[in-house]
């Protein structure tokens, strides 16, 4: 249902089916964990609720090995919550749903947000301390204005810049565009709510916490900052006495980097692969197959993907009727596979074709049901890549889709290789003799509206029940319809 909180409704379809259970006939058992929405959304949130715990913990460790100061720590995550918080206020204003990208863009920002406020607290601690140990200190307040002016326009430029590095997310077409929109509308928002309150919260918290710091007595740096510093000047005695080494082995690494843009090891998709919890298995037997057959197939995958350690449960669709969106034949039938924690992802994929395999005159492709539809949108199939060839003649296609078939065999990678099958559909002509028509008084499109009401169907009225309406539907009985005498 659009616009339906999908884990409170799975909550009620499940209460509802329960209901229903204990009226069940013997042996019909109710799965409802089959391609249950609910799972994937609650991993999803539970994954980015643990990248934001991690990164948060990782923040805090860094920032107080660097300042060795609780004080400054505090005022610099503070910066975390307040641009959550201004994040969500203007989500809420701009009538923008929270979803799992939002939570995946403010995930990625996390480490980001306190850049802007790390940069200012460190530069106000250490004007601070320089002005402690002056001759003529000036007032806190004013070192204070001035050590976070010296600092702004460099932070305002760093985070513009950051911010356009995610501007082309927001010109991509497609599901692309529709996925990953929300994660860029997070992180720029994010980002410079974090600018906003660098500029005006953290000098305020810096004058309360900073000003009368005894901290502020230390002369030196922190230990870890010493021995950074000490190294670097170790480093650069070394490198600024021999330059053209230095940029010779920066051209190579630039060199090398390059290159492994043309690696076969270098990812190229875009969307990273998903790991849904579950599968969509579609199986192809031959065009022309009866439902029978079809099911007899269907149920023997099944028993196969029973065997599979990891497989909980499957559920099976064979056939798609002809009004659906992804009509079928009965020659195909697509299963949903619900899996436990076990192996990973890889090995239960090669372990459910090594099972497949077993199954003769049938082709298989194994994906997962989310990424499989998306995969559907992008493509028309079902497939992660399509190679589709365009003729009038059906035998040349079956030939060249053939050499295609031989020649991507051989290119490593490439699983659950078919041919879709592409067959001549039997039919029935039926002529009018405009002719004998006339001798009836009939003309040749009232004859073939009653040709097409008699054997396609056609809703005459509506019954009303109630608040339900149900259409009226007249044709001819099977078996007049399968019947050429008639």
């Amino acid at each position: 249902q659009p616009g339906a909180n999908t884990l409170a409704l799975t909550e009620l379809v499940e209460e509802a089916l329960e209901d229903i259970r204990s009226g069940l006939p013997e042996g019909v058992v109710v799965d409802p964990a089959v391609f249950r929405q609910a799972d994937f959304i609650s991993t999803a949130i539970g994954n980015v609720v643990e990248a934001l715990r991690d990164a948060s913990f990782l923040v805090v460790i860094v920032l107080f090995l660097f300042l060795l100061n609780f004080r400054t720590t505090a005022i610099t995550l503070t910066a975390i919550p307040m641009s959550f918080l201004i994040t969500a206020v203007m989500m809420k204003l701009f009538g923008i749903s929270i979803n799992t990208m939002m939570l995946g863009g403010l995930a990625i920002a996390i480490g980001e947000l306190v850049d802007d406020a790390i940069v200012d607290v460190e530069n106000v601690f250490r004007r601070l301390r320089e002005n402690r140990h002056s001759s003529q200190p000036l007032p806190a307040l004013t070192v204070v204005f001035r050590a976070s002016s010296e600092i702004r326009n460099s932070i305002v430029f760093a985070t513009l810049i950051v911010i356009l590095v995610f501007m082309p997310l927001f010109f991509l077409g497609g599901v692309e565009g529709r996925l990953f929109a929300p994660l860029g509308i997070a992180y720029v928002v994010s980002i410079l709510a974090s600018l906003l309150v660098s500029l005006t919260l953290t000098p305020v918290l810096c004058h309360y916490l900073l000003s009368h710091s005894t901290l502020l007595e230390r002369k030196e740096d922190g230990w870890l900052v010493r021995q950074l510093k000490w190294g670097q000047a170790r480093m650069l005695d070394v490198t600024l006495e021999h330059p053209g080494k230095v940029i010779l082995g920066a051209a190579v690494l630039v060199a090398f980097s390059v290159s492994l843009i043309f690696s076969p090891q270098m990812g190229r998709a875009f969307l990273p692969g998903f790991n849904e919890g579950s599968y969509t298995i579609n199986v192809i037997a031959d065009p022309g197959t009866s439902l029978p057959r079809s099911d007899e197939i269907g149920i023997q995958v099944e028993r196969l993907l029973l065997e599979v350690p990891e497989v909980r449960s499957t559920g099976r669709r064979t056939g798609r009727a002809e009004l659906d969106e992804h009509a079928e034949g009965v020659h195909y039938s697509e299963i949903d596979v619900t899996l436990t924690d076990g192996r990973p992802k890889e090995e239960i994929e090669a372990d459910i074709r090594a099972k497949l395999a077993q199954v003769p005159n049938v082709d298989v492709n194994v994906g997962q049901p989310i990424s499989h539809r998306i995969d559907h949108l992008l493509s028309g199939t079902f497939a992660q890549i399509a190679v589709k060839i365009f003729g009038e003649d059906l035998t040349v296609l079956r030939s060249l889709a053939e050499e295609v078939e031989q020649v991507m065999s051989t290119t490593p990678g490439v699983a659950d290789l078919y041919i879709e099958q592409q067959v001549p559909i039997p039919q029935v002509r039926i002529q009018v003799h405009r002719t004998e028509a006339a001798r009836y008084g009939l003309g040749v499109g009232e004859v073939t509206e009653a040709l097409e009401t008699a054997l396609n169907g056609r809703s005459i009225t509506q019954v009303l029940e109630e608040q339900r309406s149900f259409d009226v539907f007249v044709r001819l009985d099977h078996f007049w319809r399968d019947n050429l005498e008639f």
